[in-house]
């Protein structure tokens, strides 16, 4: 039988390049957190009158990267006032909000889209969107120009899921997450599994 002694360090006590390599390891084996940010994009899209199924993205650092969204959407009346208590200070989702309602109003409310996704990729370039009017009318221009207002909606989500990303990777983040789950390390940034 051998006895093997090993010197283990917690996060604080290494130095900083072997807690770049702590970080580089949080980096590797921890998966993203999204749920709660998938949850947010469906909220908000209620509030426009967007009902998602599902939200599907890729990212966050590959050409063809970004987000769509599989659901329905229709004219909801107060959508302004109900986005305003959910957020405020999103500009973007209120130009959105308007350019959907100066759509509808040209059609006297009554137009109503499917989102899908098509393709390989998950970015907005690839969410078809199926434009009615209630009344079988001729929907006319108004299908590209839904398309764009639900597109520029999931680009939106894209750049919300992107900016949490970044926020769960940054050193900080990391560094709170290590410190917290009370990790241990070899001298040069290994990860001990005790």
């Amino acid at each position: 039988m051998r006895v093997i002694q090993q010197r283990v360090y917690k996060f604080n006590e290494l130095s900083d390049k072997a807690k770049e390599r702590a970080r580089a390891w949080w980096r590797e084996v921890t998966e993203f957190e999204y749920g709660y940010v998938i949850d947010d994009i469906k909220t908000i899209g209620d509030c426009l009158g967007i009902d998602i199924d599902k939200v599907l993205f890729s990212g966050f650092s590959s050409q063809g990267d970004g987000a769509c969204f599989v659901g329905d959407y229709s004219y909801k009346a107060g959508w302004r006032k109900e986005l305003a208590k959910t957020v405020p200070y999103e500009n973007d989702l209120f130009d959105i909000g308007t350019y959907l309602q100066n759509v509808q109003k040209q059609h006297t409310y009554k137009l109503t889209a499917k989102c899908e996704n098509y393709g390989r990729y998950c970015n907005s370039a690839y969410m078809a969107v199926y434009v009615a009017h209630n009344d079988d009318k001729d929907v006319g221009r108004a299908e590209d120009e839904l398309t764009k207002a639900l597109r520029e909606f999931a680009d939106w989500a894209y750049r919300l899921l992107e900016s949490e990303y970044d926020h769960q990777m940054e050193d900080d983040t990391i560094d709170e997450n290590i410190v917290s789950n009370e990790y241990e390390f070899t001298e040069d940034g290994k990860f001990f599994k005790g």
